[in-house]
């Protein structure tokens, strides 16, 4: 967990996928986690977005990444998708239509619903 968290302060993807996962699989450990997190995450912002299909969702989320970059912020965007019924993963997979943002400094990762 040391080494997680250490690799979550450097912003390093594989930490931040391992994390992710971590809230979506297993309780108790998630509990550990977000208790030592949010001690350090004081100017976190959460932003929400959602609409329905065509709306440009994933357009504002594109340039509103971009807009964060150049302030300074390291974005991480969770997008969440309806569940295929065949792989149960997600079906969309936003990031395809966030072409602008998807450098080194976003983190985008696709969640089924």
């Amino acid at each position: 967990m040391v080494d997680l968290l250490s690799d979550l302060k450097k912003g390093k993807r594989g930490a931040i996928a391992k994390a992710i996962s971590i809230v979506e699989n297993d309780p108790k450990e998630t509990k550990k986690l977000l208790k030592i997190i949010f001690k350090d995450s004081g100017n976190s912002s959460i932003i929400g977005i959602t609409g329905p299909a065509g709306a440009g969702k994933s357009s504002l989320i594109n340039k509103t990444a971009i807009s964060l970059k150049k302030l300074g912020a390291k974005p991480a965007v969770l997008a969440i998708d309806p569940t295929s019924h065949v792989t149960g993963g997600a079906i969309l997979g936003d990031r395809v239509r966030m072409t602008e943002s998807t450098d080194s400094g976003t983190y985008i990762r696709s969640i089924a619903s």
